[in-house]
């Protein structure tokens, strides 16, 4: 009874992310000897806590401990996966992350994080993987068809692989069938059609990913389709947007000229926004301002 009440208060200090002091008592349950049937809630709990505090080494032991006398704990191979990630070894997490998944689907979604690491590090081949691994075990979730599309579209942009550009097109309209809602598969997918020259399809995308979230990025893509197809009404006026992305604010605190007010005596000044040809190619209306009375 006195073990079953250590534990409790482990638990409880658990809860309350108070992973230090949830150790000791952990700890304290087991010197004193726990159980033989709560043996693998006791580790399990014992071992997330010394995650939580880094403590991997430590904490890997008791896991691999709980498999062994488990192969198919589910949680606890997702678990060890996870401070493999921790401590930078993806491939073992990976191991590990599919035999979790492969008792329990739902911890594929711990291969979207590993393949966020891969990507993240530019090892596109291990993403990928990773990836296919979330969408063979959860084919019902989008986030694994969107993620993987991001990564063979870079690859195949890399190898100028068109089938595998089909591919993740392929792909990204899976997400859409998965969840009609996702921002990114119909802006991602957009931009693929611009980079193609189908403009007509591109305005069509961005625009169902503007009516569910109104960023500046698909603005911009808007802009570029319209100037292409030679409506600069609408691609100028889109291309405004660029100045609103986090990123992208104008490079001085003074007010910007609105292209109504007068500039009669105004004094105005020009500086480069884009690369050189932009700049060559437009500073010839310089002198459109000077006519305005503007001192330049």
């Amino acid at each position: 009874a006195c073990t079953v009440a250590y534990f409790n208060v482990a638990q409880l200090l658990a809860g309350k992310e108070q992973w230090r002091e949830a150790c000791d008592y952990y700890k304290t349950v087991i010197d004193r000897g726990y159980i033989a049937e709560n043996k693998e809630i006791i580790l399990l709990s014992y071992a997330i806590a010394l995650s939580r505090l880094s403590r991997f080494d430590q904490a890997q032991s008791l896991l691999t401990m709980v498999i062994e006398d488990n192969p198919l704990h589910a949680q606890a191979w997702a678990q060890r996966g996870l401070n493999w990630l921790a401590l930078h070894e993806k491939e073992k997490a990976l191991a590990d992350f599919i035999q979790a998944a492969t008792y329990h689907s739902e911890y594929a979604h711990a291969c979207i994080q590993l393949g966020n690491a891969y990507r993240n590090d530019q090892h596109i081949d291990q993403a990928i993987v990773c990836y296919e691994q979330c969408v063979q075990f959860l084919p019902e979730y989008y986030g694994g068809y969107l993620s993987l599309a991001d990564m063979v579209h870079v690859k195949g942009k890399q190898l100028g692989d068109q089938n595998l550009i089909a591919r993740a097109r392929n792909l990204y309209e899976q997400t859409i069938v998965k969840n009609q809602e996702c921002y990114e598969a119909y802006h991602n997918l957009g931009f693929m059609y611009l980079e193609e020259g189908d403009t007509q399809q591109a305005v069509k995308l961005l625009h169902k990913a503007l009516a569910i979230e109104d960023n500046p990025a698909s603005h911009l893509g808007l802009s570029i389709a319209y100037l292409q197809e030679g409506d600069f009404l609408k691609g100028w006026r889109e291309y405004e947007w660029r100045l609103k992305g986090p990123e992208k604010q104008p490079l001085h605190n003074q007010c910007t000229w609105n292209g109504t007010d007068s500039l009669h005596n105004k004094r105005v000044l020009i500086y480069a926004e884009q690369g050189y040809g932009d700049t060559f190619h437009f500073i010839r209306f310089a002198q459109l301002i000077k006519k305005q009375g503007a001192i330049i």
